[in-house]
């Protein structure tokens, strides 16, 4: 599988994908009947946020919602 995520997404950049923004943004405090989508023009500290842990991680992959 390496081999081929290195063919997909070459060099070190982190690469955005759709993926459990969600939960991280639910786990932040965001309310649950509230679209998440709406994070991103209302709580956007939020999300950078979120990603910027990821990345800290490590994460070669960053998702978002």
């Amino acid at each position: 599988m390496a081999a081929t995520l290195e063919s997909m997404f070459p060099g070190d950049a982190p690469v955005l994908l759709d993926g459990a923004m969600g939960t991280a943004l639910h786990e932040r405090g965001w309310r649950r009947d509230v679209a998440s989508v709406l994070a991103n023009l209302d709580a956007p500290e939020d999300v950078l946020a979120i990603h910027r842990a990821h990345r800290e991680a490590g994460a070669r992959v960053i998702t978002t919602n």
